[in-house]
Order: C-alpha cells, then sequence, then structure tokens
C-alpha cells in the first residue's frame, strides 16, 4: 500500500511537473493537444496499473529472434539517420530551464518505472512498450510534417523524446532478459551498430546530395525532405517488431 501511495504521489509530480513546463509557452493547440488529452490518458492509464493488483493472464508471447534482429538493424538505422535533426527542432526553445524542469521529470519518471520491475520484466509488457515507444516515434515525425519547425513542434517532439527515454533503462533490461542468450545478444548488438553507422553514412550523404546537387542549403527544407523517407523506414520498423513476436 505505501508503494502504490508514493507511486501515486510521484505519478502526480510528474503531471504537475509537466503543466509548469508547458505553461511557460501560450501556444495554440498546446493546452489541448499536448497538455491534456495525452497526458490524461497516460495518467489514468499508470494509475490503473499501479492500483492492479494482479495482472490479467495473458498468452505468453515468444521472441520471434529472425525479426527481432531486423528491427534493432532497422531501429539503430533510424537513429542514425535521424540523430542530427533534433538541434534544428529544438532551436524555437530559447528558454533553457525548459531541459532542465524536462530532465526532473525524466528522472522522476525512470524513477517510477523502476520501481515496478516486477511486473514489467516480462515478454508481453516488453513487446506493449517497445511498441509504444516506436508509435511515439512515429507520432513525431507526423508532427513536424503538419506544423514544421515552430515552437509548438520543438515542445511537442521534446516532450515525446523524453517520454520515449522514459523506458530506455527498462527497455534494455528487458531486452537481455527476453534475449537469453549471450551469443543472440552479441548479435543484438553487432548489427545495432552496423544500422548505426548505416543510418549516419546515409544522413551524411543525403545532406551532401541535397546541398551541393541541388542547392538547397536551408536546414528545415532538408530535415523536412528527410522526414519522408523516415516515415516510411518507421512503418517498416513498426511491422518488423510486430512480427518479432508470437503467440506460444
Amino acid at each position: 500500500m505505501i508503494k502504490k501511495i508514493i507511486s501515486s504521489l510521484l505519478l502526480i509530480a510528474i503531471w504537475l511537473g509537466f503543466h509548469l513546463l508547458i505553461s511557460n509557452y501560450n501556444i495554440k493547440y498546446l493546452g489541448g493537444f499536448l497538455g491534456s488529452v495525452i497526458p490524461v490518458i497516460i495518467f489514468l492509464t499508470a494509475i490503473r496499473f499501479i492500483w492492479k493488483d494482479k495482472t490479467a493472464e495473458l498468452s505468453k508471447l515468444v521472441l520471434n529472434k529472425k525479426y527481432f534482429l531486423y528491427y534493432k538493424l532497422l531501429n539503430s538505422s533510424f537513429t542514425g539517420i535521424s540523430i542530427g535533426i533534433i538541434y534544428t527542432i529544438y532551436e524555437p526553445i530559447n528558454d533553457q530551464s525548459t531541459y532542465s524542469l524536462g530532465g526532473i521529470l525524466l528522472a522522476l519518471s525512470m524513477l517510477l518505472i523502476a520501481m515496478y520491475y516486477e511486473k514489467l520484466l516480462n515478454i508481453n509488457s516488453f513487446f506493449k512498450l517497445s511498441l509504444f515507444v516506436e508509435l511515439l516515434m512515429l507520432m513525431s515525425l507526423i508532427i513536424f510534417l503538419i506544423y514544421k519547425i515552430s515552437l509548438f513542434t520543438a515542445l511537442a517532439i521534446y516532450c515525446i523524446y523524453q517520454l520515449s527515454f522514459v523506458f530506455g533503462g527498462y527497455l534494455v533490461r528487458a531486452e537481455t532478459l527476453v534475449a537469453n542468450d549471450k551469443e543472440y545478444l552479441s548479435r543484438i548488438d553487432i548489427l545495432k551498430q552496423i544500422g548505426y553507422l548505416i543510418g549516419l553514412l546515409i544522413s551524411y550523404t543525403f545532406y551532401k546530395i541535397i546541398e551541393h546537387k541541388y542547392l538547397i542549403k536551408e536546414a528545415e527544407i532538408q530535415i523536412s525532405l528527410l522526414h519522408y523517407p523516415l516515415i516510411i523506414l518507421q512503418f517498416i520498423i513498426i511491422i518488423c517488431l510486430y512480427f518479432s513476436f508470437k503467440r506460444n
């Protein structure tokens, strides 16, 4: 009971901190879309998870190792391709305290996740949270294409990335438990690094071609063009992730 109360108080603190973070910015849509609807859904889901005594019995998933390797390769390639766009997207955020408060909320959220490892460290939760994170990435790409570079876009994508980082430590630990094979884990890490290098090379080549061949030097146009192949890649990543798990 004490653990549930502490967890609920932590969650309330995170929610209030999030509203404090966005309250400094008076932007259309920020209060409705980013500030109310999504946080309420996440808050209610988290409260239900904290106070639910037993998880409903689900048919256990098993890992499809072949597709999971494809997923890790493509996922790391996405990271390598997209890593440079964040610096341009975040430019409208000129209040440095935003990053400090965001870091505090991230630490509190990761603390909350760590308190429930006994519930979360299983293959079913690993699949659901991995899919949730990938859908967040897809959402960030779509938001940018709709709103382009703006303060709303910067804050929305910053919040989405922070939310995805919340599960970063958990996903690494869960991946180790789910894979449960030293040789297979080695193959995963090798493919992750190969994918990351491939993504960086693709990103470098893309920027040089559109700058020198097509004479497009504006950063906003460059990353806008890059978002279209990124969305296609992200859909493929989600498909690979889905097929990486199958019912036992």
